[in-house]
């Protein structure tokens, strides 16, 4: 199912008398179109994606169904340090120096009680370049709704920046254009700004490492390498960078 700048935006709640589960409506169009993290196009369409994934995610924002439930997976931000925890063995200190995975498990903990008080609601989950369709006359889709589910608002935006950035170098100027876009639809608060670094941050070091633990356990081939070696560049990036830089720069803090 596509998601795409055509859609109506809507998810509205259909009252439906003896369901337990409210019934919801999304409308999809076709989109004949590439993947972004395949196409040889110039998207030139940066802020039209962030405005397009704060479309979606101020649709979910209706969906009201308390009885959606998805067991999480360990790549997951919320338990990303039981995952980094278990998995610490894998943790590649060569490719990541400056970082330490005590600091980052702390971080994350630390992420996750502040996060306890933000809103809520669905989400897509994983918004990444293979899940972004790039279509004719400047069309936009989003595909893979399988990872949707209930998660803090915040986390579709920072995972959304995470990925682009991997792709696209850490490019500061189709970062900052990609905000812009989610937050002229989406009013996120200061709490939730000032978390976005840390989310991406948390989420491509559990990326990392359990790329590495794949790698460990013989199941080694030429895309988990690649990603391991993609998403490593794009954290010690990061890490140059620093917080406040990016909060300036990216976020307009």
């Amino acid at each position: 199912a596509v998601v795409s700048t055509q859609s109506t935006g809507v998810v509205p709640d259909v009252d439906n008398e003896g369901c337990k589960v409210s019934c919801y409506l999304v409308v999809f169009h076709y989109i004949e179109g590439e993947l972004l993290a395949t196409s040889h196009q110039e998207p030139h369409l940066w802020r039209s994606l962030g405005k397009l994934v704060g479309d979606i995610s101020m649709s979910m924002s209706e969906m009201k169904s308390c009885d959606y439930r998805r067991d999480f997976f360990p790549w997951d931000s919320m338990c990303g340090d039981t995952t980094l925890q278990e998995i610490r063995h894998a943790f590649p200190a060569d490719k990541l120096p400056g970082i330490q995975i005590d600091a980052v498990i702390d971080s994350i903990k630390k992420m996750k009680r502040a996060l306890s008080d933000l809103p809520m609601q669905f989400i897509h989950g994983d918004i990444n370049e293979y899940n972004i369709v790039l279509g004719a006359k400047g069309s936009l889709g989003i595909i893979d709704f399988n990872d949707l589910t209930r998660g803090y608002r915040v986390l579709e935006i920072s995972h959304l920046l995470a990925y682009i950035g991997v792709c696209q170098n850490s490019n500061p100027s189709v970062l900052r254009e990609i905000y812009l876009g989610f937050a002229s639809v989406v009013a996120l608060s200061s709490a939730e700004i000032h978390l976005i670094y840390d989310i991406m941050f948390a989420r491509m070091t559990v990326s990392v490492t359990m790329g590495c633990k794949t790698i460990l356990d013989g199941d080694d081939n030429a895309y988990v390498r690649k990603c391991v070696e993609d998403n490593a560049r794009f954290l010690r990036g990061l890490l140059a960078k620093g917080k406040e830089a990016f909060d300036r720069d990216i976020l307009g803090l």
